[in-house]
This record gives C-alpha cells, structure tokens and sequence, in this order.
C-alpha cells in the first residue's frame, strides 16, 4: 500500500489554491533558477538567487554582512497536519574568510502559519524565526544552529534542534561528524510518520549515507495549522556567515483519517 502511495507522488508547479488534505503533493527544485523568487514559484524575503543556489542571506563579502534575515516560502499553502511528509535539502554554511573561528548564527527549515518574511527581530540568535508584524515564531522548525548561545541552552555552536513554538530547541543534539559551518555541501533529510507521531531528521556531507541526528514524537494537527507553508530562515549577528540551499525536494502524501486513528502511538 505505501508502495503504491509513493509512486503516486507527483511533481507539481505553484498555484493560487491551498493542496488539500487528499492531495499528493511533489515539487523538486535541482537548482534555483533566477525567476524562481517571483513570489508564485517562491515567496523569498531577503533573498535571493546566485548562480543556481538561494543565498538565503548574504554571501561573504568584502565588507561584513552582520544583522542579516532572510526567508524563502514555497508559494503555495500546503495542507499536511494528516500527511507522510519527506523534504531533503542540500544546504551549504560558510564562514567569512576572515573568521574562520567565529560565525554565526544559523537557519532552519519551517512550517509557517503564514507567509510574512522575517522580521529585523529575527537576527543573530532568532536565526530568522520571528516573522512580522506580530512577532510570532513558526509553529514548528527545525535548527540548523552555528552559535552558541547560553541564554538558550545551546550546548555548543554546531548542533541540529526541533522548536516548538519558540526558539529553545527540544529535543537538540550536537554533531561529532559534521561541521555545518565548513562551507561543504550538506544534506538534511526531514522526515514525518503520522502512523507513529514521529518527526526525524537525517543528515550528512553530500555523497555520504545520511544518518539520523534527532527524532521527536509529535501529534502534527496538535502544532501546525492547515494550511501552513514551508520554507526556510537564516540569519546572521555579530559575526558574518553565508546560508545558502542547493536544492530542494519536498513530497507528501495524506493518511486516511480511518488509518492514523487505529495506528498513530504517542509516548506515555
């Protein structure tokens, strides 16, 4: 059956109208072309397209690019609280050239209630997530995070987090094998299953085998609201660092209501 699911994926350009409930939904952008931020295709805040990749802030320049936000939403609403979903991106973090030892401060992949850009309260340690004009987080996101910051219980400046409603990442865990600032390509695998209420997130240098990092059990209709659009943030503070994604896929497909009753197990 799920077989059968998977091979009904399919790719989909924007639209106007929200995909519903039952819908297969696919999109795969291999690169970034220069019309793709036409606020149809994607909704992009800050950012913008260099040479096939999305600079989601500012490449490293001569002159520092500090209290930098960006933000990229794929232009259609989406409706995924009832839906196996799969994104993979290959991301891209570099340090300024002259800081090789300090950068800062990280992006993240989020599932937005609406489709505002980020606002100038998301730098630094927000990494993009307040959104304008009232200021509210993403209901959910995952972290890419490049800083530590002690205020936030982050255990050190190369760690992957899931946020909730806020910025303080639970579950967090560090990474002993990949430096997400070393300027290599990267590639994040989000991955939901509403049969077990489960969000996990796989990850490793391009051309290697992805490996699981961190998992959370979640009710996804408890947290996100449909529809809810999908994207990315970024953001830079007192140090200079480049975000850039490489590409991106997305797929989904819906669970009958029936099924992910009788199946979904939550944690005690």
């Amino acid at each position: 059956m799920i077989i059968l699911l998977l091979l009904s994926v399919f790719l989909r350009g924007a639209s106007s109208s929200i995909l519903s409930d039952d819908t297969y939904i696919g999109f795969s952008f291999l690169s970034f072309a220069k019309d793709s931020c036409d606020n149809q295709t994607l909704i992009c805040y800050g950012a913008i397209e260099s040479s096939g990749a999305l600079n989601i802030t500012p490449g490293p320049q001569p002159n520092p690019q500090l209290n930098k936000v960006g933000r990229v939403l794929y232009g259609t609403p989406l409706s995924l609280q009832r839906s196996f979903i799969d994104t993979t991106i290959t991301i891209k973090i570099s340090r300024h050239l002259n800081y090789t030892d300090r950068a800062g401060d990280g992006m993240t992949f989020i599932f937005a209630s609406d489709k505002s850009g980020s606002s100038a309260k998301g730098v630094g340690e927000f990494l993009g997530l307040k959104s304008s004009p009232d200021e509210k987080f993403p209901p959910l996101a995952v972290e890419l995070d490049t800083c530590m910051n002690k205020n936030l219980n982050d255990p050190d400046d190369n760690h992957i987090g899931i946020d909730i409603n806020g910025i303080e990442s639970n579950p967090v865990n560090s990474l002993l094998d990949i430096d997400l600032k070393s300027g290599r390509a990267i590639q994040v695998r989000i991955y939901y299953n509403p049969d077990y209420g489960k969000l996990s997130v796989s990850a490793a240098y391009s051309g290697e085998t992805l490996r699981k990092v961190i998992e959370k059990h979640i009710y996804l209709p408890d947290i996100i609201p449909t529809p809810v659009y999908v994207g990315f943030t970024a953001a830079t503070g007192d140090f200079e660092e480049s975000h850039q994604v490489l590409n991106w896929t997305f797929n989904s497909f819906p669970v009958p209501p029936s099924l992910e009753e009788e199946n979904l197990v939550m944690p005690i």
